[in-house]
């Protein structure tokens, strides 16, 4: 992945965001290179879904992870392509990503 420029989410972020973000400022730097210097810096930007102008997938490229926003790896949200993801949540998204969600702490 592109080193990470920044954390986009939604107004008003819920827990599972917020437990996403220290997630990745944990356990994320080797697989998302950059991440804990933007979430440091507080390179994280709050926007509405429609203000959304690219896909998920163009976000990361550009080094931008998406969470709970824009039907990405990390959005448990229906869209108009994609079903719920079922018993998921941002933060268990990201956890499963990392690889830490069997870890008992």
């Amino acid at each position: 992945m592109t080193p990470v420029k920044g954390i986009l989410t939604h107004p008003r972020p819920h827990l599972d965001e917020i437990a996403a973000m220290f997630f990745l400022s944990e356990f994320g730097e080797e697989k998302y290179p950059g991440v804990c210097q933007a979430i440091a810096d507080k390179k994280i930007k709050v926007c509405r879904e429609d203000e959304l102008d690219r896909t998920a997938d163009q976000y990361e490229r550009d080094g931008y992870v998406l969470l709970g926003i824009g039907g990405g790896r990390f959005d448990e949200h229906a869209t108009n392509t994609t079903a719920r993801k079922s018993d998921e949540c941002c933060a268990t998204l990201v956890a499963k990503d990392l690889g830490i969600d069997k870890l008992p702490e």
